[in-house]
């Protein structure tokens, strides 16, 4: 795919930055070119639908009867959770149906359907190209409808796009490379223009050679040929000579690149390369090929003024809990919610978050009937990326979730055809009415991107920021557990004295109380063999 070798000659003039901070500080920083405006990045459909193929084919016994499905499903909503705003382009019947020499399909992708499908659930906008989706991007991109492109494919950048991002691994787009024309053109140890790339792929052969290039030359030798200017007289003849003109062009500069490949006459490529130079015959280079670079046929060839671009959709939950109840093994009504929960609603809070940025809406009374700014209800802590730039700082909220499980339970039909285990005989806790006998939760905790919840929600960010005092309560006279036992000993009451025994004496019955009966106190006397006192009735 694409030029060997030229990803590594450009990798001196690329900028390793995370995906995040890029998008943020070029769509919501204040110095933005786009005016503050979501960053907007185009993607070639066939580079996703050729890698989810293939981890379909190795991992398929993982992934249920979709895998494939389901690697596109997780790749959206990576990107989904980006604040970033989306188009994917899909390759179209006027494709070149032969390249590197070998008969390629013509027929739309196996996924195509299915991706298609994904995409208007997840919101993101698509159409198809009237030819090649990565020279299509290019133009994009070169016309500024959008402001890079979002590839692995280096022709991107042959066919003249000014902002390419490539991800250093399979789906990370943690750390992304951005490669930018301008900058390549001005590296000095890079230092390649459109026309230099141009030329390199014709001398290293590209996906549009059916031969091998220009026999012996190395990507090195490539490079350094660049220097004498030959690719920006290719590129500018290809672009301004019509058919004819141009064959008798390239008589004359097949010539030139023959004496410099011989001679090296400023010295840049350190050696006379005479057997490249006799390598090149009088039908080097094709000029079919040399078209295929410079004037790709895109939807501005023959004086179109471009595509009928499509506009951003919205994200419809029910419509994707519909698609994974018919598709993945997951697709219950529970499990639903729990993947959601997982991977949608902290996209599905961004995307919120993100359009409220652009046309604030006004206040509503009734936030809990629909999803808004109004939905995130408290910010619990902010944390700070060590080491890397503010954009990347999060704040976690409290985020009602109640809209988005109402929606996604609308879109589940319950005409899925399961096989019930027999240790699972209990039904789903998740009702069709959004209620759950096991208390589904409508309340979550999401992490939002701090510049993009700053915008929005100001006063809640700045008394979060900026608490108010707490209110000093009066201290209680608490006494220290020993002085207060200390205290409590000294003012411990005295000791009451002994209470009196009586003793009766034999008194007759008479019917009347006697006189004899009643007890003189002031007769009673201690005994010296008891401590309790004895009172004499005698």
């Amino acid at each position: 795919m694409g030029v060997d070798g030229l990803w590594k000659i450009l990798v001196p003039a690329s900028d390793a930055r995370s995906f995040q901070e890029l998008v943020l500080m070029e769509g919501f920083g204040q110095n933005s070119h786009n005016g503050g405006q979501l960053y907007r990045i185009g993607v070639d459909a066939s580079i996703w639908m050729s890698q989810c193929a293939n981890a379909f084919r190795s991992g398929a016994a993982n992934g249920g009867p979709r895998a494939d499905l389901l690697a596109l499903f997780y790749k959206l909503a990576r990107l989904l959770r980006a604040p970033v705003q989306v188009i994917f382009v899909f390759d179209g019947p006027e494709r070149a149906s032969m390249k590197r020499g070998h008969k390629v399909c013509t027929k739309p992708h196996v996924l195509t359907a299915d991706l298609q499908w994904l995409l208007e659930c997840f919101g993101f906008s698509w159409y198809t190209a009237c030819a090649e989706a990565e020279a299509e991007l290019a133009y994009l991109n070169r016309f500024g409808h959008i402001d890079a492109v979002l590839s692995e494919d280096v022709d991107a950048l042959i066919f003249g796009a000014k902002r390419v991002i490539r991800a250093d691994g399979n789906d990370d787009l943690d750390n992304v490379k951005l490669y930018d024309a301008e900058v390549i053109h001005c590296h000095k140890e890079v230092s390649l223009s459109h026309g230099d790339m141009v030329f390199i792929a014709v001398l290293r052969g590209g996906d549009y050679d059916n031969e091998i290039g220009l026999p012996g030359c190395g990507i090195t030798t490539a490079h350094r040929l660049c220097k004498y200017g030959l690719g920006n007289e290719l590129l500018h003849a290809a672009q301004t000579l019509s058919r004819s003109d141009l064959d008798a062009f390239l008589i004359t500069w097949r010539e030139d690149l023959r004496a410099v490949l011989q001679n090296d006459p400023d010295g840049y490529l350190g050696q006379q390369c005479g057997g490249i130079a006799r390598a090149v015959s009088d039908k080097f280079p094709d000029p079919d090929v040399v078209c295929a670079y410079a004037m790709p046929l895109t939807s501005w060839s023959n004086g179109a003024l471009g595509p009928d671009l499509p506009p951003a959709g919205q994200l419809n939950l029910a419509k994707l809990a519909n698609l994974c109840e018919q598709s993945f093994s997951w697709g219950t009504p529970s499990g639903i919610i729990k993947k959601f929960s997982n991977l949608i609603w902290e996209g599905a809070c961004l995307r919120m978050l993100c359009e409220a940025s652009v046309n604030i809406p006004p206040q509503s009374s009734t936030a809990d009937e629909i999803f808004s700014p109004n939905s995130i209800t408290r910010i619990f802590t902010c944390k700070p990326v060590p080491g890397r730039a503010q954009y990347l700082n999060r704040y976690c909220v409290k985020l009602s979730t109640l809209p988005l499980v109402t929606a996604s339970l609308s879109g589940i039909s319950n005409t899925r055809r399961t096989v019930q285990s027999s240790s699972s005989s209990m039904a789903d806790p998740v009702l069709n009415n959004g209620v759950s006998s096991t208390s589904t939760a409508v309340n979550s905790r999401e992490w939002v991107l701090a510049p993009v919840l700053e915008r929005v929600l100001p006063e809640m960010v700045d008394s979060f920021l900026h608490p108010k005092p707490k209110r000093k309560r009066k201290p209680k006279d608490v006494e220290p557990p020993q002085f207060a036992m200390k205290l409590h000993r000294l003012h411990r009451p005295a000791r009451s004295p002994p209470r009196p025994t009586v003793i009766p004496s034999p008194v007759q019955d008479t019917g009347s109380t006697s006189a004899s009966a009643i007890i003189d106190l002031t007769n009673v006397t201690d005994t010296e063999d008891s401590d309790d006192s004895v009172i004499d009735l005698t």
